[in-house]
């Protein structure tokens, strides 16, 4: 049995293994794109799954005793916008109500503007890839895109969701500008987004629901360690990249 059958045997769903070349971001890109008009018609989400390793841990979960994935699926959905909202006031009460605000308008407003008058110089079209042995495309059957976090469950350490808040967090997001997970490791998500924002007023709302989401976006994510350059690399981009250290 060759490799992509005894995945597909394991995962449930049909995949594709992209090889590693020189212009990994561009093929799998362009390999994703191509499997999600695919997926409109015929009724599956394409998610990527990255590294080798990565891919095993995932088989062992899902085989584990202790998950399921159609207990999750099952499982009402929060209100996504209310949990970010909750997460973002606990992680800056310590600072005060309005700290990212004041940092944020004092060292990075002329840089903001700056960013702004490039156009679409500072926004992210690509997946990022670091290192990765292999990566697998899965077809996921599912109309929900939010639902590929319960086939491939991460988070629940540290300040990473778990799959419960994930997946109603990529809802909100998925009604509210088509983003999608589309690239998963174990510490690593990144959307794929049909409608990027094109404003400042709505990249800055936006850049603190990602902080909320993942506060190494910005801690560890940004030069200024400022919301709005957070919000600055979200105009026009149809990638978002989130790691959790």
């Amino acid at each position: 049995m060759d490799k992509e059958k005894l995945i597909m045997e394991k995962v449930g769903c049909p995949c594709k293994v992209i090889e590693v070349t020189e212009n990994l971001e561009e093929d799998a890109l362009k390999a994703y794109c191509e499997a999600l008009e695919r997926g409109k018609k015929e009724g599956f989400t394409p998610v990527i799954i990255a590294e080798e390793e990565d891919l095993e841990f995932w088989l062992d979960a899902l085989a584990g005793e202790d998950y399921s994935k159609e207990e999750e699926i099952a499982k009402e959905l929060g209100d996504g916008k209310e949990i970010l909202n909750e997460r973002f006031q606990e992680y800056t009460e310590d600072f005060g109500e309005n700290w990212i605000d004041e940092v944020s308008n004092e060292n990075w407003a002329e840089e903001l503007e700056n960013e702004f008058d490039e156009g679409d110089e500072g926004a992210i079209n690509e997946f990022s890839f670091l290192g990765e042995k292999e990566i697998v495309l899965f077809e996921v059957p599912t109309k929900n895109p939010w639902e590929v976090i319960a086939w491939f469950p991460m988070g629940g350490w540290n300040e990473c969701p778990w799959v419960d808040d994930m997946m109603a967090i990529s809802h909100y997001w998925y009604e509210k500008y088509h983003a999608l997970p589309a690239v998963i490791t174990r510490d690593v998500l990144q959307y794929f987004v049909e409608k990027p924002v094109d404003n400042e007023e709505e990249a800055l709302e936006l850049a603190k629901e990602h902080y909320a989401f993942c506060t190494d976006r910005l801690d560890q994510g940004t030069a200024s360690g400022t919301i709005n350059e957070v919000a600055a690399s979200l105009i026009n981009s149809k990638v978002w990249y989130f790691w959790w250290d």
